[in-house]
């Protein structure tokens, strides 16, 4: 549930379910046994040059949100069914409903309420990601055994699968002018939105949950392994063709959710926010929450994120966090553009997750 590349181009976001848990730095796990994907992609854990750690820096900085007079939320609408993974254009709001298995937009200003997707009728588990650009959405979904990647036209149409799994997720997908990213079963892959064969871009990454694009380069979370506790969680860099993979940070407890602008990576882990230099490593937390952090969105300025029950925001460069809004049932993605803060809530189990929302607060 990502918002990438704000205002300038391509505007794209992706969706990341859930966070994962964070514990103290420790030694990488040994290389597992490989396996090999239809693509190439290896399960084998190739070693990495290191660039920076955690385990020092995460402990000795961060900003407690605070709470402050936000700007109010305005809800857009009511009764979504679980929504997940937001996007914005110029002009809409787009997001996946998982219990219908759809897609919908919205104008930015409210009215009316446009079935993108319609769907089969199957939902969707709770793991969908979206991007949008000028005149495509794209998603990821994960229906019982079967994980798909699909384009289509913003206006409607027939969905094209660009890659479909039964033996590996395939989850956050993340765009550039020319290509498409996505990760399957702990690998990168790529191909182009004009067509030709998927690429595989990096394999063996056990735990990897999201990608994220620059002018030049393609960077991974990965959010380690249950058998180290997730201490063993990298931020990893390689080049769009996949050549000079490198671990950008090492030591990243349970990182998940990866966003990147000229300068720095960022990312979540549990409760907790981080950013690191692409050029050094060294991370820094920018906030910590009371509860785990659901998604995160960043601006020029700043890094905005979902509590258990609230909208918040930190500066980039580090501070004070604020609080927007609290007291909402189970926030899930955010997104962010020029003038606004945009949300959803996945609902509450005791309305069976008919009762979610799409909000909108005014920065």
């Amino acid at each position: 549930m990502r918002f990438v590349n704000v205002g300038l181009g391509v505007i794209a976001a992706v969706g990341l379910a859930g966070a994962y848990a964070c514990g103290g730095a420790a030694p990488p796990p040994p290389n597992p046994p490989p396996t090999v994907d239809a693509l190439g992609v290896s399960s084998a854990t190739a070693p990495l040059p290191d660039v920076g750690s955690a385990s020092a820096a995460a402990s000795a900085s961060g900003a407690p949100v605070a709470p402050s007079s936000g700007s109010g939320a305005t809800i857009l609408i009511k009764d979504l069914h679980a929504p997940n993974a937001l996007a914005v254009d110029k002009a809409s709001i787009y997001w996946v409903n998982e219990l219908d298995g759809d897609l919908s937009r919205i104008p930015k200003r409210g009215g009316t309420q446009m079935t993108v997707f319609a769907g089969n009728g199957t939902a969707f588990e709770a793991n969908s990601s979206i991007a949008v650009d000028d005149t495509d959405v794209y998603w990821t979904s994960q229906a019982g055994k079967l994980s798909s990647f699909s384009r289509q036209d913003k206006n409607g149409g027939k969905p094209t699968v660009v890659a479909s799994s039964t033996f590996a997720p395939i989850e956050c997908v993340a765009i550039d002018d020319t290509n498409m990213y996505w990760l399957l079963g702990g690998g990168v892959v790529k191909a182009g939105k004009s067509g030709g064969a998927p690429q595989a871009l990096a394999g063996g990454f056990k735990g990897a949950n999201c990608v994220a694009v620059d002018d030049a380069h393609v960077y991974w979370s990965v959010g380690g392994t249950e058998g180290a506790k997730f201490t063993d969680g990298v931020i990893v860099e390689s080049s769009k063709a996949g050549a000079n993979q490198h671990v950008l940070v090492r030591g990243a407890d349970g990182a998940a959710n990866v966003h990147t602008d000229a300068n720095n990576v960022y990312w979540q882990s549990g409760a907790k926010v981080f950013k690191a230099s692409k050029a050094k490593g060294e991370p820094v937390k920018l906030a910590e929450a009371s509860g785990k952090v659901a998604d995160i969105a960043i601006d020029d300025t700043y890094v905005y994120f979902l509590t258990p029950d609230a909208v918040a925001r930190v500066p980039k460069e580090g501070g004070k966090g604020q609080t927007y809004v609290d007291g909402l049932s189970n926030p899930s993605s955010i997104g962010v553009d020029a003038t606004s803060v945009y949300f959803t809530t996945r609902g509450t189990e005791a309305g069976k997750w008919r009762d979610g929302t799409l909000g909108k607060i005014d920065k």
